[in-house]
C-alpha cells in the first residue's frame, strides 16, 4: 500500500465560497479535508462533488470535527465573521503545530 503524498488543504465551511475553494483544490491535485457543522452542507456537498468527479470519495473528507484539519499545510475559512464558528479551525491545528 502506496501513502498519499498529496498535499492536503482545509476547507472550513462549504457554503457558495467553500465550495468553490473545494472545487479549486481538488483541480490543483490536493486532497481536502471540508469542514462544516452544518450535515446538510456536508451531505449536499458531497453528493455534488460524487456527481461531478470518479475519484472525489479518494481525494475529499466530509466532517464536521476541526480536529481532522491538523495535517493541513493551508487551511482556507469560509465562515461568516464570527469568532464562535472561526476560531476553532486555527486551535486545531496550534495543538499540532504551535504558532511561533
Amino acid at each position: 500500500m502506496t501513502t498519499d503524498l498529496r498535499p492536503v488543504t482545509g476547507i472550513v465551511g462549504l457554503g457558495t465560497v467553500g465550495e468553490a475553494f473545494l472545487r479549486l483544490a481538488h483541480q490543483a491535485g490536493r486532497r481536502i479535508v471540508a469542514v462544516d457543522t452544518d450535515p446538510d452542507a456536508l451531505v449536499r456537498v458531497g453528493n455534488r462533488r460524487k456527481a461531478l468527479t470518479t475519484d472525489a470519495a479518494e481525494s475529499v473528507v466530509f466532517t464536521h470535527e476541526v480536529t481532522e484539519l491538523t495535517d493541513a499545510g493551508l487551511v482556507i475559512e469560509a465562515v461568516p465573521d464570527d469568532l464562535a464558528v472561526s476560531r476553532p479551525a486555527p486551535e486545531a491545528r496550534w495543538s499540532r503545530y504551535p504558532p511561533r
